[in-house]
């Protein structure tokens, strides 16, 4: 009766310290600023403006007063300056899965010079956001939800990759499966003619 009692009190204390072990090693929660309102520069194409959101995994990220926040609007306005990929995908599609494969080949590459935003057809299509996480889960790849491109830009069988230059203007689409290769040297070709 001793041995069972003592060897149960091990395995409490065994038990707690492996739960304060995992909560210390737990990785601090990511601060995210909310974008302020854009204002769009002048001669911007406004007409091709549009919003989606960026959404977080629960306790994955906190606002400055480390609130939780499981996501943040954004416009492609935000972008405005340099070139974008607005990559429309869908879960539900095995193309569309191959797309990020794609997106994540080149995504590193162009931060900070172009923005590659690959946007998850979402409620205007058949995706949910556990759908669209599940898809993702093998890459290192933010979750965006789309509001209102898909409308915008008649996407009707993602994927679907559009680019806009620094002002906004729509210069080319892939219907399809976009490469990489196809990717950069349309970012390319927009970065040297700035």
């Amino acid at each position: 009766m001793k041995t069972r009692l003592l060897l149960l009190a091990v395995l409490l204390v065994l038990t707690a310290a492996v739960v304060l072990l995992s909560i210390r090693l737990a990785p601090p929660a990511q601060v995210v600023e909310v974008p302020a309102p854009v204002e769009l520069p002048e001669g911007y194409a406004a007409d091709n403006d549009f919003t989606f959101r960026e959404v977080f995994a629960e306790g994955e990220t906190v606002d400055a007063d480390g609130n939780p926040v499981t996501g943040v609007t954004h416009t492609l306005g935000e972008y405005a300056g340099r070139p974008a990929a607005v990559i429309f995908w869908a879960s539900w599609s095995s193309s569309g899965r191959d797309q990020l494969r794609e997106v994540e080949a080149v995504m590193a590459e162009y931060e900070g010079r172009a923005a590659i935003l690959p946007i998850n057809v979402g409620k205007a299509g058949k995706d949910s956001e556990k759908k669209a996480r599940i898809a993702l889960g093998g890459y290192g790849l933010p979750l965006y939800i789309d509001k209102s491109g898909v409308v915008t830009f008649n996407v009707t069988s993602p994927p679907e990759t559009f680019f806009f230059d620094a002002m906004g203007n729509l210069t080319a689409s892939v219907k399809g499966v976009c490469d990489a290769a196809t990717i950069r040297e349309t970012l390319d070709g927009m970065l040297d003619a700035e």
